[in-house]
């Protein structure tokens, strides 16, 4: 009996640790941490005498103005055709890919899309402000 209980006791113990041991952390999924890596949005701001683009940066209250570094490597991808470099243009807006260093990827995101006013919409009340 005495022998049952202490196996017993030995199991319990060993299958606490093992779930513990075999749990696995899962990976954070954070802003811009997908299948690509970590990647540097904003707006082309300058095309001629190099790459410059705007974009936010945390802590900051306006746009920060980044250079954007390329090399005969670097690939542009406007929707799904391959590019160059050459077929940028200001105000296209861009996902960098690294943030650091020569950029190996520009991705172009369409552009968007200005959704007509309907006329017949009724307006929205305004909102009193407090004396």
């Amino acid at each position: 009996m005495k022998r049952l209980a202490l196996l017993l006791a030995v199991v319990a113990v060993v299958c606490m640790v093992a779930d513990v041991s075999m749990a696995k952390d899962k990976p954070e999924k954070g802003k811009g941490k997908g299948k690509r890596g970590p990647a540097l949005r904003g707006v082309i701001c300058q095309v001629e005498d190099g790459l410059q683009m705007k974009t936010r940066v945390k802590g900051e209250k306006k746009p920060v103005v980044k250079p954007i570094e390329t090399n005969a490597e670097t690939k542009v991808l406007i929707g799904k055709e391959e590019k160059t470099v050459g077929d940028l243009k200001i105000g296209m807006r861009v996902m960098i890919t690294p943030i650091e260093g020569p950029a190996k990827l520009i991705r172009v995101a369409p552009p968007r899309e200005k959704k007509p006013k309907d006329p017949n919409a009724p307006k929205k009340p305004r909102k009193k402000k407090p004396k």
